[in-house]
Parts: structure tokens; C-alpha cells; sequence
């Protein structure tokens, strides 16, 4: 009986579970040429940066709408006018740019 061809096998370094090399994406930089992580955890990982990235981006968004909105209750406050809170946000914005 022929015996078959033992596959080298990598522990991933995110779950540590032993996975064939033909489960981790290939990295020129490392000494073994694949990755320090199995194909799943890192999926796993872009998947979380890129939704990490476009929640920041929204939030970003909401800071910058609620400071706008807080600044013209701040200048209601002091008295101004909405005609005049308003002007004063426009020259803010092009003393600004």
C-alpha cells in the first residue's frame, strides 16, 4: 500500500487550530511564504476593518451635524437673531476655507 503525501500544517495565530498551508493566503514577506492568520480569520478580520472604517466615516458625519447644530443653539442663546446666527455660520464656514 502507497502511503500518502503528509500535507505541512500551520497553526493560525487568531484561533489556534492547525490548518493545511493550501488554507492560508500566500505572504512574501514571511519565512514559510503564507500568513500568520488561516483564510476564515482572515476574512474574518477585513470584514471588521471595512466595517469599522464605514461606521467611522458615519459618525464623523453625525459629530459634525450635531457641533453645527449645537453652535447655532449657542448663538440663539446669546441673542442673535436666526438671520444674524445665520450670517455668523457663513463667515465661520469661508474663514474657515
Amino acid at each position: 500500500m502507497e502511503e500518502l503525501p503528509v500535507m505541512p500544517m500551520k497553526t493560525c495565530c487568531i484561533c489556534g487550530e492547525d490548518y493545511p498551508l493550501v488554507e492560508y493566503f500566500r505572504c512574501a514577506t514571511s519565512k514559510d511564504g503564507h500568513g500568520y492568520a488561516c483564510r476564515n480569520c482572515s476574512n474574518l478580520e477585513t470584514q471588521y476593518r471595512n466595517m469599522k472604517t464605514k461606521y467611522s466615516k458615519d459618525y464623523r458625519k453625525y459629530l459634525d451635524r450635531h457641533r453645527m447644530i449645537a453652535k447655532r443653539y449657542q448663538r440663539l442663546i446669546m441673542g442673535m437673531t436666526p438671520r444674524e446666527a445665520a450670517r455668523d455660520e457663513m463667515r465661520g464656514m469661508q474663514e474657515s476655507n
